[in-house]
């Protein structure tokens, strides 16, 4: 009841008297004050206790925000001297630099350097490297695509333009983005892209829009043929060569393997021998189920001794057998990797012999004509022409097949088997070298040896009309 009594004379006593001439108003304030300056002291806010007065709700005083961390480029890091740069910075600079296009004026250095061989698209933006490249082409052809960054077909176009331009090295391919080249697009008066430009010797050629595929390789075709116009033999109709079988030509008859061998006398019952001649007879009798190869390198071996084991003109009935295996891809593969230690291949020693024989005008009849016969069995296996023919041209054995064919085609015109085998080895040596450099594009046989080989041809023509 006192303490109602009390609380009824505080308010009757506050509404009479001012605020600041009331005692008990100023002893609450003085209260207050001091409270909230004991909760500053403990790092809490004055205004965070009246607030928890007023609202009786426990507040916790906001939490300091981290400072931002100021991504600086490579320029301005540069100018800071002294200061500890964080970690974060540098990373965010790094990804910063790494997200900037590159530039297309480095592509314009790059144009203003370029000489006879190209190999790949110049993207350029400067008047400058445009006028270097063709004036670089002045001589030959060059080929400008005006594209823009924002064209959608100009895309499907750049494929084949970037192909054509990997596969023809002499002609710079020029690629434009009107975007970036506001004055090259005037120049030229470039009003949609994609839109393609041809410059022949110096001068405007042909131009055309539009993002065709089939239409930009024609075009660029079209243009190469007036630029590099092909040797004028090339442009002869000839359907027969052009078109004609590329097979070799081989000579698979098989003799009586019995009577051959029997010329060679004791030769003959050599086991590698015997064994060889077992293989041919099984293999010609049943080519459906290829019997197993006998002792390839003891056979070798044999083949190596027998100029020396059998006279001039019995000599030709071991090159005979070893043509009749040749037939077998899996043997003329063997004998085109096979090498001794310390001794030379087998074939080209057996060519070796025989033209030495040549040379000193006493090679038989018999073992010229079955060397030939020989030498073109060895084009049966795709081995022997990679081994033979490859690119370092390591190998003796083309040239001395070009020699052997050369040296029989103007054989005597009494000798027409020895000219026509030599003509079927110069076949089937053309026909390799022009494979190879039509699917690898490179030569397979040396300048000297394909001289060597048309002149014998033209020759023993020359002779043949006669």
């Amino acid at each position: 009841m006192k303490q109602r009594l009390d609380a009824e004379m505080r308010h009757i006593t506050q509404a009479a008297v001012p605020p600041e001439n009331n005692p008990m108003i100023q002893r609450e304030r003085k209260e207050q004050r001091d409270e909230a300056n004991h909760s500053s002291h403990n790092g809490t806010s004055a205004s965070a206790s009246t607030a928890q007065q007023q609202n009786g709700s426990d507040q916790t005083p906001p939490k300091k925000k981290p400072k931002k961390l100021e991504v600086r480029s490579a320029g301005n890091a540069d100018q800071t001297n002294g200061n500890d740069q964080s970690e974060a910075q540098v990373q965010s600079s790094q990804q910063t630099a790494k997200k900037q296009p590159k530039k297309l004026e480095v592509r314009d250095g790059a144009a203003a350097k370029a000489d006879g061989v190209h190999g790949s698209v110049y993207n350029v933006t400067q008047l400058s490297s445009v006028d270097n490249l063709l004036s670089v082409a002045k001589d030959k052809c060059a080929i400008i695509f005006f594209t823009s960054s924002t064209c959608g077909p100009c895309k499907m176009a750049y494929p084949t333009y970037d192909s054509l331009a990997a596969e023809h090295t002499k002609v710079p391919f020029i690629k434009i983005d009107i975007n970036e080249a506001h004055a090259l697009a005037s120049k030229y008066q470039i009003r949609a892209t994609p839109t393609f430009m041809t410059f022949l010797h110096g001068k405007k050629d042909t131009e055309w829009t539009g993002a065709n595929p089939a239409q930009l390789k024609a075009n660029v075709e079209s243009l190469l043929q007036q630029a590099f116009p092909p040797h004028p033999h090339l442009q002869v109709r000839v359907p027969t060569l052009q078109f004609g079988r590329l097979s070799p030509i081989t000579y698979s008859k098989i003799p009586p393997l019995d009577k051959v061998l029997a010329k060679m006398g004791d030769q003959s019952k050599d086991q590698s021998v015997v064994a060889m001649k077992n293989f041919i007879s099984s293999r010609s009798s049943n080519a459906s189920d290829l019997p197993p190869l006998p002792d390839l390198p003891a056979f070798a071996r044999w083949l190596r001794h027998s100029p020396s084991q059998l006279s001039s003109d019995v000599l030709f009935t071991a090159y005979d057998v070893l043509r009749c295996a040749l037939i077998d891809q899996r043997v003329s593969g063997w004998f085109a990797e096979e090498s001794s230690p310390g001794d030379s291949e087998t074939l080209t020693y057996l060519s070796n012999h025989v033209l030495t024989l040549m040379n000193d005008d006493a090679c038989p009849y018999n073992l010229r004509l079955v060397t030939i016969q020989l030498a073109c069995n060895l084009f049966t296996s795709d081995l022997f022409i990679k081994s033979a023919f490859s690119n370092d041209h390591n190998s003796e054995l083309p040239a001395m097949l070009v020699q052997l064919a050369t040296a029989s085609l103007l054989a005597e015109p009494d000798k027409p088997a020895v000219r026509a085998a030599a003509s079927s080895l110069a076949f089937n040596i053309a026909a390799t070298v022009y494979r190879i450099r039509r699917e690898e594009n490179r030569e397979a046989l040396q300048e000297s040896s394909q001289v060597e080989m048309a002149a014998s041809l033209l020759e023993m023509m020359t002779t043949e009309l006669e």
